[in-house]
């Protein structure tokens, strides 16, 4: 388990935080909302905070299902997923995507580095 510095860019937003990363996943904070990133052959990136969880899943072959769940209400929705690039190196991630076939494509690029 090592510490990391994470620049993490959502379109042209940037934010920094600090988190740690473990084996294949990369777990920090975003204000009130626990992330994990699970890195394999696919991508889970899973936001969890007292009021939801979502779950998205990459996969550059096909595409996938993800989960936005309304904890209080015990509803969820179902999302569809298509990825349309997965570029995973040593110290970055970057996925573009959008979701149930909205117009809004999503560039995600997370880079992180040891302190």
């Amino acid at each position: 388990m090592s510490k990391i510095r994470i620049k993490a860019t959502v379109n042209d937003e940037k934010f920094l935080f600090k988190g740690i990363k473990k084996e294949n996943k990369i777990i920090y904070k975003d204000n009130d909302v626990s992330v994990i990133i699970d890195i394999s052959n696919i991508i889970i990136l899973t936001r969890e905070n007292l009021d939801f969880k979502i779950n998205l899943i990459f996969d550059k072959k096909e595409n996938t299902k993800g989960v936005y769940l309304l904890k209080p209400s015990n509803n969820y929705l179902e999302l569809q997923i298509k990825t349309e690039k997965l570029v995973v190196l040593e110290n970055s991630i970057e996925i573009i995507y959008n979701i149930n076939s909205n117009e809004e494509t999503i560039n995600f690029k997370l880079e992180f580095e040891e302190i």
